[in-house]
């Protein structure tokens, strides 16, 4: 009887496995790596027993996660990266939901990944609630039609044109996803600019009347080598009759006309302004400026409080590009996120900016995995039933 039971969980295995093997996924092996590593009587094929305590559980993901750090047990015969400790953990937690052992959460081994984080990473994971990020917005688009340029050369007319380039550096890098550093200048200078105007955006088919907007500038460096490669990375916003407060289109129109520009004769980098009257001049809006726009936002009562923010710590660019890739993927797949955030690996999105719980993307994994099981078997199905009404086979 036994031999029988064991032949049918061995046949309902090799099935699922059969539909799932197409992740091809490297994580997936080294799991299977580890568990034969460790011939354990706790799993089969990567599949806790049913009998096994959440304690023990724990134990085994812990040592897993071990044993990945280490460069002599590591299949890839060198130390985990920080970027995949979360994904790491996710997969065996992942492959367990997908046989029906959803109790498998690895509370105790999140700590041992945390802590590796801590050693290697460095950022701020901070981020705004979903209901803050939208009020934010809100009480954005209520100062931005407040701002009627151009502006007189005064401290007022200067306030008002900071808050005007603030808003669209808010639209550049929330709405189109771009980082700071790649659409504001790092320092003053009189000739070279990170993403001037001109070359930075394209209105096409023209600027009198565009369907679309095409922004395209250098993404952050990457190194290769003794090389530094500098990336372009295109964005298309369409032009639509309809649209929100804060749409680039219009934006950047109010930016263009409080600078004595337009369309045609947009030029240089984002500005500020500088003096007043005759000692009035335009320089450059930098990443400091942006970090201390944001960071005034809310004691100027621009903004309604943050509670997500605590005391002693202020709104910067990394918390809003966190916060703002964490909603996309809310309503957009996280290739579609890691894509418009310009990253090479989609464990930083996943785990560094769109900050979901462990618990949330192990589940989100399961879903995907789920749908393609089930997109298995509605093609095997359809190829059955394709290969019926030829005459060649029948169910």
């Amino acid at each position: 009887m036994r031999g029988v039971q064991s032949r049918m969980t061995e046949q309902k295995y090799l099935a699922r496995f059969g539909a799932t093997q197409a992740l091809g996924c490297s994580l997936i092996r080294k799991w299977m790596k580890f568990c034969a590593f460790t011939r354990s009587p706790l799993v089969f094929h990567g599949v806790f027993r049913a009998s096994v305590s959440k304690e023990l559980v724990d134990d085994f993901l812990s040592q897993y996660l071990v044993w990945l750090m280490d460069p002599k047990t590591n299949p890839d015969k060198k130390a985990m990266a920080a970027t995949m400790a979360r994904p790491s953990l996710c997969v065996p937690i992942l492959w367990n939901l997908i046989f029906g052992r959803g109790k498998v959460k690895g509370t105790a081994a999140w700590n041992i990944v945390k802590e590796h984080e801590k050693l290697y990473l460095k950022g701020d994971p901070l981020r705004l609630s979903q209901e803050e990020y939208k009020r934010m917005f809100q009480d954005l688009a209520s100062r931005f039609e407040d701002l009627h340029p151009p502006f007189p050369k005064t401290r007022t007319g200067n306030a008002d044109l900071r808050d005007l380039v603030g808003i669209l550096a808010v639209v550049l890098t929330c709405i189109l996803s771009y980082r700071a550093g790649n659409v504001m200048d790092d320092k003053v200078s009189p000739e070279v600019h990170e993403a001037p105007l001109e070359k930075f955006i394209s209105y096409l088919p023209s600027t009198r009347n565009p369907s679309k907007l095409v922004f395209e500038t250098a993404e952050k460096k990457d190194k290769s080598g003794d090389k530094v490669i500098r990336r372009p990375r295109k964005v298309v916003w369409v032009v639509e009759k309809e649209s929100a407060t804060l749409d680039p289109v219009k934006v950047l129109d109010k930016y263009f006309k409080a600078l004595g520009l337009d369309r045609d004769t947009r030029k240089g980098p984002l500005c500020k302004a500088l003096g007043t009257k005759d000692n009035w001049h335009l320089n450059s809006f930098t990443r400091a400026d942006f970090t201390k726009w944001l960071g005034k936002l809310e004691s100027r009562k621009t903004i309604r409080h943050l509670k997500s923010i605590p005391e002693g710590k202020a709104l910067n660019s990394r918390i809003l590009r966190r916060t703002s890739l964490s909603n996309l993927a809310s309503v957009s797949t996280i290739q579609e996120t890691q894509a418009l955030a310009g990253h090479m690996n989609m464990s930083t999105t996943s785990t560094y900016y769109v900050g979901l719980e462990e618990e949330e993307l192990a589940q989100i994994r399961v879903a995907r995995t789920c749908e393609l099981l089930m997109l298995t078997q509605l093609l095997h199905f359809s190829d059955l039933l394709s290969r019926d009404s030829s005459g060649t086979r029948s169910l």
